[in-house]
């Protein structure tokens, strides 16, 4: 079967690259032709300099942010090079003439809440014609339909979708409401990646503790939890993808496998992002998870869900506790791992045979 992965593999984030690349790995090893559909959000197009403002003080960071950008997106295009990667495509018309079977979108592409993600109106459907399309461990993000309605003009789109298993009960609630036919919430992506194949080398010296925190997200008291931790158990602190001035070194840019590489050989790690704890509860890391309001939504259905409460920093001093030991049960994540890949395996079967039942018919038409 022709599968496109339809999903943010651009977006300059470690965490949505490496659930992309687990999700094409894994639909490969089940024998299908897969390739990712490059479609680049707006938001992440390289900019020119001529849409610089005029204003003096604002030139310089400005030139600055399109370096980094520019620095970005080559080395996010240097690691897809490893990947069937199709033709650029502008939106679902283009899909609808690639001769593709199935489409596949994961992670937050149904964050309408945020102007960047509803103009990229393909995640949500829009024009998608021919192959079939389905949703795994698809999410809302951290927009809540109940304080922000989905505009009328998007709800149309959506009917394109033939298959949805949800990430979170939120995103499942959602899709049933909108008529679409809904399986059970299923793991995000990311747990399927093979970390032996990507761990890398090691390339800090020494013991360390990583920091993968959104830039000014941690409060103080936390930030001093974190210093005397290191300090008490001798270990750097570094920070990976984000700067954190306070840590004894910050990797700001980055490839997402040498990101990986600096979680899976950290001796524990401190996030306050979604991807930061899938990777963390994947590689069995003792870990401290804050869920902050840009993930909480999207986070705490799958921190019950693997009874990971012992994880999350919820008030001061709770980083010891989080930290002082492995709180997941091996067992019960894989258990969730095998349901999830089976309803994943079981879900594009079954669209295949759907789409092969019914090509003849389109033909003949």
């Amino acid at each position: 079967m022709k599968i496109g992965i339809l999903t943010f593999h651009r977006v300059w984030n470690a965490g949505a690259f490496l659930q992309a690349v687990a999700l094409y790995d894994l639909l490969e090893s089940e024998g299908h032709d897969v390739a990712f559909l490059d479609y680049i959000p707006k938001s992440h197009q390289p900019k020119l300099l001529s849409n610089l403002p005029i204003r003096p003080k604002a030139i310089l960071p400005r030139i600055k942010k399109n370096w980094i950008s520019k620095k970005l997106a080559g080395i996010y295009s240097n690691q897809l090079s490893d990947f069937k990667v199709m033709r650029p495509i502008k939106g679902g018309d283009d899909i609808s003439g690639s001769g593709l079977d199935l489409v596949v979108t994961s992670a937050d592409v149904w964050n309408y809440g945020t102007k960047w993600s509803r103009d990229e109106r393909v995640f949500f459907g829009d024009k998608i014609k021919g192959p079939k399309l389905m949703g795994y461990s698809v999410s809302l993000g951290n927009t809540d339909p109940d304080e922000q309605k989905i505009p009328e003009e998007l709800k149309q789109a959506f009917s394109a979708y033939d298959l949805v298993f949800p990430r979170d009960e939120t995103t499942g609630q959602f899709a049933s409401e909108l008529g679409l036919p809904v399986k059970e919430m299923a793991l995000d992506a990311g747990f399927f990646l093979d970390s032996e194949k990507y761990k890398g080398v090691k390339s800090i010296e020494g013991r360390y503790i990583a920091i993968y925190a959104l830039p000014n997200t941690l409060g103080e008291n936390m930030i001093a939890e974190i210093k005397d931790y290191a300090l008490k158990n001798n270990l750097k602190i570094i920070a990976p993808a984000y700067v954190q001035a306070w840590a004894d070194i910050s990797l700001s840019i980055i490839s997402p496998l040498e990101w990986f590489s600096v979680i899976y050989y950290a001796d524990c790690v401190v996030t306050n992002t979604f991807h930061g704890t899938v990777f963390s509860i994947l590689l069995r890391k003792r870990f401290s998870t804050y869920l902050g309001h840009q993930i909480r939504m999207k986070t705490k259905d799958m921190i019950t869900l693997l009874e990971a409460e012992k994880n999350v920093y919820q008030e001061d001093g709770d980083l010891k506790a989080n930290l002082s030991g492995i709180h997941i049960s091996k067992e019960k994540l894989d258990r969730h791992f095998d349901s999830s890949k089976q309803a994943l395996i079981d879900g594009v079967n079954s669209l295949a045979r759907d789409h092969n039942e019914n090509t003849p018919h389109q033909q003949a038409r």
